[in-house]
């Protein structure tokens, strides 16, 4: 197995880092594409989130209440959990949410984005896969690593939007 190879399948295991941060142009479409502006980001730290009032991994979003409109880049290892809780806290409060994940439609996580029994998307979500692979920041710079000149997501992804 070659380390670029090894280095890919890491990326999808707990042990991978959990603290990607989102580039403030993709975070920027999500004006453009849902028409609102998140206030609350449930997955980041200090240093990565793009809103003002955040949670960390030591506050565990998937307690609290998510009532303002909000923005999740989930560690993707607990893409479900956090999918299921998005959908969970836009019927609760009512509130615009988008979340950042790889565009995988086998996953179990799709069943709270689409209607299998109606064969579409659910009418409340909205879902634009992104072009290109993500590009994600490690203190607001790209990440460089010794396998690839700039490390993008082992995976496509997409913006999944309640609204």
């Amino acid at each position: 197995m070659t380390k670029a190879v090894k280095h890919v399948q890491n990326a999808r295991t707990k042990d991978s880092r959990e603290d990607w941060e989102t580039p403030k142009e993709l975070f920027d479409t999500i004006f453009q594409r849902f028409g609102f502006n998140p206030k609350l980001d449930v997955c980041a730290t200090k240093k990565t989130t793009k809103c003002p009032i955040y949670y960390t991994k030591n506050d565990n979003a998937l307690v609290k209440n998510w009532d303002k409109d909000w923005f999740c880049n989930p560690p993707y290892y607990e893409t479900a959990k956090w999918i299921k809780k998005c959908s969970e806290e836009h019927w609760k409060w009512g509130k615009n949410g988008v979340a950042l994940i790889f565009n995988h439609t086998p996953n179990m996580y799709f069943d709270y984005i689409y209607d299998l029994k109606k064969d579409r998307f659910y009418p409340h979500v909205r879902v634009y896969p992104i072009k290109s692979r993500v590009k994600f920041l490690l203190d607001g710079k790209p990440i460089r690593d010794k396998y690839w000149r700039f490390q993008n997501a082992p995976y496509d992804s997409c913006l999944v939007g309640w609204k």
